[in-house]
């Protein structure tokens, strides 16, 4: 069957508009590329917590070191990761410093009362289990 120039040129036109389309992207802590829908690691020592907001105020008490305010603050907000985890991402949202991703867990959780999504920083993501930046 023979195609018509105008027709390779649809065709042609078709498959890179099919190529490009995607959802939003951001880089994982260990260099790689975040998309929904992946399933990646969340960090050791990383937190995720109930809402962007939360997730917010717990990055700011970080940075002013206030360890107890911290600790207290994410104590029933937040989840903290003590090994890497995997987690499916559900969407990816530009924030007010770095980009946040919400992910769930791979299993429903034991306890009803955790939390089945929680929003994490992008840099708290990795693409493989091993690396540990």
């Amino acid at each position: 069957m023979k195609l018509s120039r105008r027709s390779w040129w649809v065709v042609a036109l078709a498959a890179s508009l099919a190529g490009c389309h995607h959802g939003p992207t951001a880089p994982s802590a260990d260099g790689g590329t975040l998309k929904e829908g992946q399933t990646v690691y969340a960090r050791h020592a990383t937190i995720g917590c109930k809402s962007k907001e939360e997730l917010e105020t717990a990055g700011g008490l970080a940075k002013q070191g206030d360890k107890a305010g911290f600790f207290s603050y994410i104590n029933g907000r937040c989840a903290a990761f003590d090994k890497p985890e995997a987690v499916k991402i559900v969407r990816i949202e530009q924030g007010t410093s770095e980009q946040l991703v919400l992910v769930k867990g791979l299993d429903e959780p034991s306890d009803p009362s955790e939390p089945s999504q929680l929003w994490m920083r992008n840099t708290s993501l990795l693409i493989n289990q091993q690396t540990q930046p």
